[in-house]
């Protein structure tokens, strides 16, 4: 359906020439797609040495025409700023959605001090006749899972009534979380609608231990 062989086709992520030997090389190709399930196969190669590699996933492209109230796909992010001058429509630049630059993170895997940053839009939401804008009650929720149950880190979700835009970002630092598995839960409500209309979406993130906190905790006690 879709072929990307030319070099052109490709956009790296500007922090590719700072990257160390054990960090991720980011890379972003972009097509339209019609709705439906596709198969979406990559292949990379070493020109040095000749090593190939290969990855094969299922990607499902959701219809946003039908005018359902729902959210596209969270992405979790490792960088998320917004553009003083967002590129013009027609025009594709590496890591732009809309008008902020969205860096994805390649793994869900934190350590305690790091970032959790998002971005997702809002389809289907009612306007305002007159003032054509949304009005959207943002509920995060952010869960640990202690011996099998969720629990709200906090307490109580982190809530922003009344938004009217239809895509939003958020970030959090992640300090003092114990290592372990957790959710975010997002519940975008549109109070326009009558009655009122819900979307909701889980997004599964891990806390790891941060060895360099351990190393610093036992230099501390040896000194």
């Amino acid at each position: 359906v879709q072929r990307f062989f030319k070099a052109d086709s490709f956009g790296g992520y500007a922090g590719n020439t700072s990257a160390g030997a054990a960090d991720n090389l980011l890379f972003q190709a972009v097509r339209p797609l019609t709705p439906g399930k596709y198969k979406a196969i990559f292949a990379m190669k070493d020109p040095v040495s000749g090593t190939l590699g290969r990855l094969e996933r299922e990607i499902l492209v959701p219809s946003f025409e039908t005018g359902e109230f729902q959210l596209s796909t969270v992405t979790l992010a490792r960088k998320i700023e917004p553009l003083a001058t967002p590129p013009a429509a027609d025009k594709l630049v590496p890591f732009v959605l809309g008008a902020f630059t969205v860096v994805p993170r390649s793994e869900n895997l934190y350590k305690d001090g790091d970032e959790i940053a998002f971005y997702y839009q809002v389809y289907g939401a009612t306007t305002h006749p007159a003032t054509n804008a949304a009005k959207l009650d943002l509920s995060y929720a952010f869960e640990k899972n202690v011996a099998g149950q969720w629990r709200m880190v906090g307490g109580r979700p982190v809530l922003t009534p009344g938004q009217p835009g239809l895509v939003q970002a958020f970030s959090l630092p992640l300090r003092g979380w114990p290592a372990g598995d957790y959710r975010l839960s997002i519940k975008v409500s549109d109070t326009l609608a009558n009655p009122q209309k819900q979307a909701l979406a889980e997004i599964p993130f891990k806390v790891v231990a941060n060895p360099d906190a351990s190393k610093a905790k036992s230099k501390s006690k040896g000194s």
